[in-house]
């Protein structure tokens, strides 16, 4: 179940602007017992295409992770894609990746 997804753009305030693209997306562990938090630095591209999720409207838009697969290029992105129950898919190219997990006490 996706918590929460932040697309953030930072540049220069002078030209040339030289922005820069990170994203965070919180998800809700399995158990409800943490938070994965998965940060994405230096993206080069990313796509987002929700889709109500069928099994359940009342409960959630996007449903659980059904899937997720990241790969890395000979050039050193890195490529990330994360398909929902709903079938709603995340895709993200990026320079940095990282994993964070947050326990609730």
């Amino acid at each position: 179940m996706t918590a929460k997804v932040e697309i953030k753009e930072t540049r220069n305030n002078s030209r040339p602007f030289k922005p820069r693209c990170n994203i965070v997306i919180e998800l809700l562990g399995q158990l409800h017992d943490r938070d994965i938090i998965l940060e994405y630095s230096g993206v080069e591209s990313y796509s987002f295409n929700g889709l109500k999720n069928p099994y359940n409207w009342g409960d959630t838009y996007h449903g659980d992770v059904a899937f997720h697969e990241v790969r890395i290029s000979e050039n050193g992105l890195i490529y990330h894609e994360i398909l929902l129950a709903s079938e709603a898919k995340y895709y993200i190219e990026c320079k940095g990746f990282k994993c964070i997990e947050k326990i609730h006490t």
